[in-house]
């Protein structure tokens, strides 16, 4: 069975080309067939039975390809509507999601120009109300509205997100025609998650009732951002979000209730199983939900029909369920998340953390003969902590691929939470309950309520506690660790090897009552190396440094400017800041240097004060991360915004640096030189902004000069003063954005550019970049790169390319 879900998945993953290695997956799957085909020749099977696995194998892959082929060719016939295209679909509404400032509402089972799409594909309706009934069959008329694409690495791609989903396009618009639904139990239970939503708001304080509907009821409108972050930074995210932990411990929680009054496994399993599927229903789960689900079922049928369990049987069929009917659910992370770190809790935590209970079993019975076994608190404590620690090992490598950096104390934070994660669900959800009864009836109200109260009251201390324990772990000494995003290739041999270890030990564990007898030294020997084994594993996976050997990368970051350059062993950031994207710092600065793997600045030079070119200084501050000098001009102190990011560098024991005309900063093979700090004679922000030129190489420099919001009487000066420092500049940094008030002919002239880099938001209102500007640089013959159009520049100093970043 699980032979026949990886072909599935790699007939799927073939077809997607995930991660551009189409090729590697089909090499991977006739590699396993090969393999497979050679196994069962060795086990002497007939060759019938040989015959007929070839062929499900084959089936299998075939499969996956059609199946994820069928939602790809859907996906592009929509997407050959353009946007803002008038657009008229019928389809069924399966779920209303409440946003900041609309509704959005997602219809699947769509029917447009009268092709009808598969099932579980969906559109969303941009709405401004959310009074509909849940399966109602509607006819839409709108709009297409674009998803916003990532303008730079490590950035948040809106498409990529909702098209994992199954969602392919929103429309802004309105319902034109409708028919209610005879009878709909998703309006029954999306009526009840609302009614208990407002229980949890009413009762408990602050920001607590958005962590609980989001935790309990997959509800996460309610949940504000820093919230949000402080779970996410201390590894706690997962307990957001319905998954199979809350599945198993509802489900198995009530199964075990119920064989507890007397039960038979027939009632207690059908009772749980239907209450499982609707609370299923009831958070409206995502894959990781479904996954649960479904091999909760698998282990009920199990118990019922007298057979064990396997947890990867279990797996393979809620994977391969999943397929066929979510083909679209590969591309998400919620996919590799889930059955990622089962699998990887069934082949390597279960396996190893069995043998060390083996081994404290055997060993106890060595010491203590005749003594019926029991684990010490602390051998109790050692097999949570090792426990812990290896799910985190196996999680490791998806967790750095997807966020680009790991929670250092997520471990021992786990010992806390997870053991009181069952408590605060259980305690909460019939707290909800109990309050959507009491709000129903008249007599019992004013007891129900009390008790309602005093169930959430203990959500209350629980919560409270986790937010506490969160908040100070991020207080620690190297609280997150920056690691940079694997490659898929690094990511694979880190499970071969994992792997390998695994099974060394599994090989080993079957004679460890002669080690215990005999060469326990030799053991504990042989586990310290293996110990010292996954410390270079985890050393190699999370040390990912995926800069160029030196670089300039414009950042798309809307209107404004952020510049990065280096790729030695010193980090410099110019400005940072925009005025259209909001906090540009946390979505966009902050993931991309991660991506990369750059742990810190080293020389952060700003500019000019205005919050357009520092409003991601501020940010990057206030997250903590690691800023050595912030280099300013003396025309900078005093202002407002100085005096802000002043403070914050002081709290983040960063120093501040001024610079004057002729200071620079030289380290490896390039040199930043100030070649304007600004003038007496100039009163204006942007005119005063320091102007550098910098250098890359000893023999024949690439020259690039930056210069911030100068104007064009910044450039007589500078062409006054300095004029032999800027001649034949290789690489310019356009000022102001392109704005008419700078970059002027004779200034262009001078520099002579080869490249213009120009740092611009899509649609600005300012008009940026300028047509006079623009005609300029075009008749000085330089290239012309914009992040409005093209997102991200990055320019390689060693081989003097160009390359641009942004999701097609």
């Amino acid at each position: 069975m699980c032979t026949l879900a990886v072909e599935m998945l790699l007939g799927s993953c073939y077809i997607n080309n995930i991660a551009d290695m189409s090729l590697i997956y089909l090499i991977a799957a006739i590699l396993f067939l090969i393999g497979f085909i050679i196994y069962e020749t060795l086990s002497k099977l007939k060759l019938i039975v040989i015959m007929l696995s070839i062929l499900s194998i084959l089936a299998s892959f075939f499969v996956g390809f059609v199946r994820s082929n069928d939602y790809l060719e859907a996906k592009e016939y929509i997407e050959q509507i353009e946007d803002g295209e008038s657009i008229t679909f019928y389809g069924r509404l399966t779920l209303i999601e409440a946003k900041p400032s609309s509704y959005y509402l997602y219809f699947d089972n769509i029917i447009i120009d009268d092709v009808e799409l598969e099932p579980h594909i969906s559109i969303i309706l941009i709405s401004d109300s959310d009074e509909f009934t849940l399966g109602t069959k509607a006819q839409i008329e709108g709009k297409k509205v674009q998803f916003n694409r990532a303008r730079n690495e490590g950035n948040f791609d809106e498409k990529d997100y909702y098209n994992s989903l199954g969602c392919i396009c929103k429309v802004k618009g309105s319902i034109q025609e409708f028919s209610l639904p005879v009878f709909s139990l998703q309006e029954y239970l999306y009526e009840l998650r609302c009614d208990i939503n407002k229980v949890l708001n009413d009762n408990l304080p602050g920001e607590e009732s958005g962590i609980m509907s989001a935790m309990c009821l997959g509800d996460k409108s309610g949940l504000d951002t820093d919230t949000k972050d402080l779970f996410k930074l201390s590894g706690l995210a997962h307990i957001l979000a319905i998954s199979g932990l809350h599945i198993s411990i509802i489900g198995m929680g009530i199964y075990k209730l119920l064989r507890r009054r007397g039960l038979n496994f027939v009632v207690s399993g059908i009772i749980s199983s239907a209450l499982v599927i609707l609370y299923g229903m009831l958070v409206d789960g995502g894959v990781s939900t479904i996954r649960a689900i479904g091999m909760f079922l698998i282990m009920i049928i199990a118990n019922i029909i007298g057979h064990s369990y396997d947890v990867l049987t279990g797996l393979a069929v809620t994977m391969m369920y999943l397929i066929v009917l979510y083909p679209y659910c590969v591309l998400s992370a919620g996919f590799v998340f889930s059955f990622g770190a089962v699998f990887g809790i069934a082949i390597v935590v279960s396996p190893l953390t069995s043998i060390y209970e083996k081994f404290i079993r055997l060993r106890f019975l060595e010491r203590h003969k005749g003594e019926a076994f029991r684990m010490s608190i602390k051998e109790r404590i050692i097999k949570a902590l090792l426990s812990g620690a290896l799910i985190q090992l196996v999680t490791l490598p998806i967790v750095c691929y997807y966020y680009y950096e790991i929670p250092t104390y997520v471990v021992l934070i786990n010992l806390v939470i997870i053991p009181l994660l069952g408590v605060l669900l259980s305690v909460t959800l019939i707290g909800g309950l109990i309050g959507v009864i009491a709000s129903c009836l008249v007599i019992l109200s004013g007891l129900l309520s009390v008790i309602c109260e005093t169930f959430l009251y203990i959500s209350h201390i629980i919560l409270y506690a986790y937010e506490l324990l969160a908040y100070n772990s991020l207080q620690l000494p190297l609280a997150r660790i920056v690691t940079g995003r694997p490659t898929v290739i690094e990511i694979v041999l880190y499970y071969l090897i994992l792997y390998m270890i695994t099974r060394y030990f599994i090989i080993k564990a079957r004679n460890m009552d002669k080690f215990i007898k005999s060469d326990y030294v030799h053991l504990r020997h042989r586990v310290v190396a293996v110990i010292i084994g996954f410390v270079a594993l985890i050393l190699v996976i999370t040390n990912n440094d995926n800069r160029l050997a030196f670089e300039i990368d414009m950042l798309d970051v809307g209107q404004g400017d952020g510049i990065y350059i280096g790729g030695g062993d010193v980090n410099y950031f110019i400005d940072g800041g925009s005025s259209d994207v909001k906090n540009v710092g946390k979505y966009r600065i902050l993931p991309w240097l991660k991506f990369k793997g750059i742990r810190r600045i080293e020389y952060w030079f700003v500019s000019h004060t205005d919050s357009d070119h520092m409003s991601g200084l501020a940010e990057a501050l206030d997250a903590g991360y690691p800023i050595d000098y912030i280099v300013v001009d003396s025309y900078m102190i005093g202002e407002s915004n100085y005096d802000e990011i002043k403070t914050k560098a002081d709290k983040n024991n960063t120093q501040i640096l001024v610079m004057n005309v002729g200071d620079e900063i030289s380290t490896d093979d390039f040199t930043l030189r100030c070649i304007f700090a600004g003038d007496e004679s100039i009163d204006d922000i942007n005119a005063n902004s320091l102007v550098l030129l910098g250098e890359y190489g000893s023999e024949a420099p690439v020259k690039l000069l930056t210069g911030g919001d100068m104007t064009s009487a910044t450039e007589k000066l500078i062409l006054s003063g300095t004029s032999k420092d800027v001649l034949d500049v290789d690489i310019l940094k356009c000022a102001h954005h392109g704005s008419k008030t700078s970059s002027s002919k004779s200034f262009i002239d001078a520099l002579s550019p080869d490249v213009t880099l120009i740092s611009a938001g899509v649609n600005n209102r300012y008009g940026h970049p300028h047509g006079v500007t623009l005609d300029t640089l075009e008749d000085a013959g330089c290239d012309i790169y914009r992040t409005d159009i093209g997102g991200r520049v990055q320019v390689d100093l060693e081989s003097k390319e160009v390359y641009i970043y942004l999701k097609g």
